[in-house]
């Protein structure tokens, strides 16, 4: 009896307790780590495939400048038009440099073991106490003694 997809450790502990499913049971949990360890890959991909994306889409806006350029009537509308094609493209910009940042900033995070809850530890303090030194009168220094006698 096989685990349904939506499977708990609990499950996976029952299956190690039958006699042929350790086997079953190693070889889903080294899937589980291998699949693990393929995110930033994942995340690679998908900022590459963005940047792509993001060429293709200013490649067109580009291309479509002719046709929008002979629709124009006046020189108001040729400025409508070159105030579109900056706004589309600095808005492209921002958009695709904030989805590649979200995929490099995956790729570069501390990857947490399979199974485990990213939870950061409490934080502990180590406090070391010192106790206060009394404050010794010491004659003065030389260089103040030169500077007052000047001043």
């Amino acid at each position: 009896m096989l685990p349904a997809s939506g499977s708990s450790a609990s499950d996976f502990a029952n299956l190690a307790r039958m006699t042929a499913n350790p086997i079953f049971v190693a070889y889903f949990t080294a899937l589980d780590s291998a699949a693990h360890t393929m995110l930033p890959l994942k995340y690679l991909a998908r900022a590459q495939t963005e940047a792509a994306t993001f060429m293709s889409r200013r490649a067109l806006a580009y291309m479509a400048i002719p046709a929008k350029l002979a629709s124009c009537r006046s020189p108001q509308d040729v400025l409508t038009e070159q105030r579109r094609f900056w706004d589309s493209a600095a808005e492209q910009y921002a958009q695709s440099s904030r989805l590649i940042q979200d995929a490099w900033a995956a790729v570069l995070k501390p990857a947490a073991a399979p199974g485990s809850e990213a939870v950061a530890p409490p934080r502990t303090h180590d406090y070391i106490e010192f106790p206060l030194a009394k404050r010794m009168k010491r004659p003065l220094d030389p260089v103040e003694t030169s500077t007052r006698e000047f001043a």
